[in-house]
């Protein structure tokens, strides 16, 4: 399966806007003719999309997986005739959680994840109503088995010991990383490509570029099970990665 992976523009708590960069991304990659485009770690909300409020953030903020604005991505699914994969704060049953919602060409949910790792909330003003999942989640896309995994998921231990007796073929990785090009460059890229060799498992990292000031400058890395690294899209870069997943 011929699949595209982006680092797409975005701004905090500006979905509609996000939206409009989604769709516009979808369309270039409709033209490139691949199956499934797949986006960052809360790139619906902008990774600072949320005021850590609780009230606030649950009533105006946090997301539906299956809510109206849910609906307008599953409608730009069947105008594109492609899959998606998305980040977004997710508000169900009282609790916010960091999640990654996957649907198909025609907008029908294929998986939903929660983030296990604590790392995305802002944890000296928050409590146990912004949440992590407990569960794991594979996805069958075309004949690979992929593991979704969320930014610090795969530095923690606990979720790596959970998946070690777990079949699949390669994991997803949205995150939101800020480091600077020059950081990136020289230091934190061998570390992440270090961590992905550990596991042996083919990786595709996808961040996001996040316009407001300090944000992340983006990114795409294809990592093989040894380490290398197969293909990348470079920090600030808007160019999609089309590869075979």
């Amino acid at each position: 399966m011929i699949v595209a992976a982006a680092a797409i523009k975005t701004k905090n708590d500006a979905v509609d806007q996000n939206i409009e960069e989604i769709d516009r991304i979808m369309l270039r990659v409709q033209r490139l003719g691949a199956a499934y485009l797949f986006l960052g770690e809360a790139v619906l909300n902008g990774f600072d999309g949320l005021q850590w409020i609780y009230d606030e953030d649950y009533r105006k903020h946090a997301i539906e997986a299956d809510g109206k604005i849910m609906q307008r991505l599953a409608s730009l699914c069947s105008k594109h005739s492609i899959g998606l994969g998305v980040g977004f704060y997710e508000k169900s049953k009282g609790k916010i959680f960091s999640s990654y919602l996957i649907m198909n060409e025609t907008g029908d949910i294929k998986a939903k994840y929660q983030r296990n790792s604590q790392g995305w909330k802002c944890g000296s003003v928050t409590d146990s109503r912004y949440q992590e999942g407990s569960k794991y989640e594979v996805i069958e896309l075309g004949s690979t088995q992929c593991l979704l995994a969320i930014c610090g998921d795969l530095w923690t231990e606990h979720f790596l010991n959970g998946i070690q007796e777990m079949t699949f073929d390669t994991i997803l990785w949205p995150l939101y990383i800020d480091y600077s090009t020059e950081e990136w460059i020289h230091e934190a890229r061998s570390l992440y490509c270090e961590q992905v060799k550990k596991i042996n498992k083919r990786t595709i990292m996808i961040n996001a570029i996040n316009e407001d000031e300090g944000g992340a400058s983006g990114g795409v890395m294809i990592i093989t099970e040894n380490g290398s690294v197969e293909d990348e899209v470079e920090m600030n870069s808007d160019r999609i990665l089309v590869f075979e997943l």
